[in-house]
């Protein structure tokens, strides 16, 4: 968009150190070429696009390109997107593989000797900070493969090769690269102290409870009596307000430990079996939704007469009414679900004790939850919900929808890389609802709660 003009303006400005060519070379250049760079020919003289851009109030976005000249973008002059380099790092693994991407930063700044100086120095600067910020971004690229961490002490090594002036560059990736080995060790450590294990993983006994809930030990009557074990808290022990705040804030903290990049990963698992390393936090919120699925199931079978199932369906609908208040709609998906097991529908003569009331908050519960208009009210109820208050989303349909922009849309129509749909996916799952900027914690003094 925009005229011819605007665009060569803009073009010259932003991408004139990438793309200097000879006079004799200009000369041959055609009208369009000597305003847009990302044109060339191919074997057969036919014009070949490389990138293509889309116009906004803002400036110039952009939207595909060749791998060449995404990967270019990431070090231009004036780059016009601001956010691109971050986009790219988090997305960039569902158009190429990691070491393919390092060894073309690696080749990119073997290239830069052939510039002039100033504009050599300057393209090492950057490239410099490309690798430095993927570095902090997204470490665990980086952590699980022995390739990559040899890549980037060849990549230091060149660095700090070059000129004098170059070493603190050197000496800051090398940093980087240590501070990032520290932390991601420390948080591993912690989450072992915290629960034994990373929250969710494995495979838990269906009928085991999604969270942990037991009696403090000021709450015993024998104090006394360490080795003896506390017994645990019941369902019908704590208000379905109490319990639903727990459930509430075990899958916060669960959502609040997956990093961006896990989204975009995700969907790159069938061309590497190595990327399930890195969707480790991911995947535990999934196995925790399947776990409290199978439970809600379960708590209802264990009783074994009709009016006992009936008083625990009524107790779990309660829960899940309460759910919906707190706009947990992850965990409220999964009672609805444990709810619709064939297990449990089949149960003609409990169903006939619960409640005509908890049928009927089922009933609406199940239709707020429906996927008939594609999850229609639920979609419009979360548009709705406050920005001051945690929100939880349904963690099947962000996946799905993730799924529909990647399948749907891997190139654009003239072949190009299509680059738009990553900025589409980041900013679905890096919206003011994913961040971090709260913290829960159990309401309830007399009981201990962990994953």
């Amino acid at each position: 968009n925009g005229s011819a003009g605007d665009h060569a303006t803009l073009v010259q400005k932003t991408f004139r150190f990438l793309n200097q060519k000879s006079t004799a070379d200009h000369d041959k250049m055609s009208e369009d070429e000597k305003y847009n760079p990302f044109i060339t020919k191919d074997d057969g003289g036919n014009p070949l696009l490389l990138m293509i851009f889309s116009y906004e109030k803002d400036g110039y976005t952009i939207e595909g390109g060749t791998l060449e000249q995404l990967v270019e973008q990431l070090y231009c002059g004036t780059c016009p997107d601001a956010d691109y380099i971050q986009t790219f790092l988090l997305g960039y693994k569902l158009f190429m593989q990691s070491e393919e991407l390092m060894d073309m930063l690696l080749q990119k700044f073997a290239d830069s000797e052939n510039y002039e100086e100033e504009q050599g120095d300057m393209v090492k600067l950057r490239l410099s900070n490309i690798v430095t910020q993927w570095l902090e971004r997204v470490w665990v690229d980086f952590h699980y493969s022995d390739v990559m961490i040899e890549r980037v002490d060849k990549f230091v090594q060149l660095v700090s090769s070059g000129h004098p002036r170059f070493l603190p560059v050197a000496m800051k990736l090398e940093n980087t690269m240590q501070k990032k080995k520290r932390e991601w060790e420390e948080s591993l450590r912690e989450e072992d102290r915290q629960s034994g294990s990373l929250p969710g993983s494995g495979c838990p006994s269906p009928t085991e409870s999604p969270i942990s809930i037991r009696r403090s030990n000021s709450d015993t009557k024998n104090n006394d009596t360490k080795n003896k074990k506390r017994k645990p808290v019941t369902l019908m022990e704590v208000t379905p307000s109490q319990f639903a705040r727990h459930l509430h804030c075990v899958d916060f903290d669960l959502m609040s430990k997956v990093e961006i990049h896990e989204y975009f990963t995700y969907f790159c698992r069938k061309k590497d079996p190595k990327y399930h390393l890195l969707t480790q936090h991911l995947d535990n919120w999934i196995n925790h939704w399947n776990k409290v699925s199978a439970w809600v199931t379960s708590e209802i079978l264990h009783d074994e007469t009709p009016r006992a199932r009936a008083a625990k369906i009524e107790r779990l609908i309660d829960i899940a009414k309460q759910l919906k208040q707190l706009f947990s709609f992850n965990t409220l998906y999964a009672f609805v679900t444990g709810f619709n097991h064939s297990s449990v529908m089949r149960l003609k003569k409990t169903w006939d004790h619960v409640k005509s009331s908890s049928q009927t908050s089922l009933n609406d519960l199940e239709e707020f939850m429906s996927n008939v208009d594609n999850f229609g009210q639920y979609r419009k109820h979360l548009t709705k919900a406050p920005r001051t208050v945690c929100t939880i989303p349904l963690l099947s349909l962000i996946l799905r929808d993730i799924e529909f922009l990647n399948v749907n849309s891997p190139k654009l129509k003239n072949g190009l890389w299509n680059f738009g749909k990553l900025r589409l996916i980041k900013n679905k799952v890096g919206s003011p609802r994913f961040l971090r900027c709260f913290r829960l914690t159990p309401s309830l003094k007399f009981i201990q709660v962990s994953h």
